[in-house]
């Protein structure tokens, strides 16, 4: 069964996301012989975001103003692949939870 959360402010998550990742490789170092970290690495803006269904580009609306998404597993879908995957796997989409990272409000220090 996957894991499906809520993302409620995308553009702060992802701006959370890479800052915790960027001082987990400080405190940690990284091999980068080994490690590509999409997030880090190649500059993504935190606005941008994609389905990894179907690959359209998604509105996330603005940090004020935001529009929310699902992250089903690991992969961000579009209404359109969300409501399709519901169709053809409803039981996959039985435990929904929104993001503990948004839980805490748009504070991204």
């Amino acid at each position: 069964m996957s894991i499906n959360i809520i993302v409620t402010n995308p553009i702060i998550h992802r701006a959370k996301d890479r800052l915790a990742r960027e001082e987990y490789y400080k405190n940690n170092k990284r091999d980068d012989m080994i490690i590509f970290d999409t997030l880090v690495d190649t500059g993504i803006g935190d606005d941008d975001w994609m389905c990894d269904f179907c690959n359209v580009n998604m509105d996330v609306g603005t940090v004020d103003e935001p529009l929310g998404l699902l992250i089903h597993g690991s992969y961000a879908l579009c209404e359109p692949c969300v409501e399709s995957s519901k169709e053809k796997y409803p039981e996959e989409f039985i435990d929904t939870q929104v993001c503990k990272c948004c839980e805490n409000g748009n504070d991204i220090k």
